[in-house]
């Protein structure tokens, strides 16, 4: 509510600022406003925020998309998919948000009922693009375009891959994710909340049009 509330003033003031009619591009997880303090809308992952209820603290892509064009501002989503063992391994080894079981089937209702059921399925597909974070730093043909960032001299597509890297795969490295997935099938309990959450990840996949 604080962005929204804001944002059209600040665009106001940018636009008075560079003296054209020139768009410009606003990433919504790097913006921040003042509110007493300064306050951002967080990383815009699911779940969002680190708070006591974290599994519903999820963004809303549909909501979002009514009100911005509401205010005569194009809104635009880039949904980034992850495989799903990567996704536990990332929260409940790397970075212990919560035990890999309880993690996977929560974040597999996530996925269903929040992201696709509530939001993607409901928003025009006119107003999100797709890509896959394991093949970064490759992204889908018109992505820079869809984000108003291309121009001339720069693009999304070019750029990227100037500051992402993957070490592990280029050297051809036996990674993490490889061997706890050869670990699953002696964890029946670990290996039902991966399938969960894999499962989910496919119904995204299947609306974003990855599952080809």
């Amino acid at each position: 509510e604080r962005v929204i509330s804001q944002l059209p003033s600040k665009l106001a003031e940018d636009q008075k600022a560079r003296g054209s009619d020139q768009s410009v591009t606003y990433l919504l997880n790097t913006l921040c406003v003042k509110h007493k303090h300064y306050w951002s809308v967080g990383a815009m992952s699911y779940p969002n925020f680190m708070n006591g209820c974290r599994s519903w603290s999820n963004p809303d892509v549909r909501l979002m998309a009514e009100v911005f064009e509401s205010l005569g501002i194009d809104f635009r989503v880039m949904v980034v998919v992850r495989d799903a063992l990567d996704v536990l391994l990332s929260t409940t080894v790397h970075r212990h948000f919560g035990r890999f079981e309880p993690t996977g089937h929560t974040y597999a209702s996530i996925v269903n009922s929040a992201m696709v059921d509530s939001q993607l399925a409901r928003l025009d597909p006119t107003f999100f693009k797709c890509l896959e974070y394991e093949k970064f730093p490759a992204v889908p043909e018109g992505m820079g375009s869809f984000l108003n960032v291309d121009h001339s001299d720069w693009t999304f597509a070019d750029t990227l891959p100037k500051f992402y890297h993957n070490v592990a795969r280029a050297k051809g490295a036996i990674t993490q994710h490889d061997k706890a997935l050869n670990k699953l099938n002696n964890l029946p309990n670990r290996k039902k909340s991966y399938e969960d959450l894999n499962q989910a990840l496919k119904r995204l996949r299947k609306i974003c049009g990855l599952d080809q």
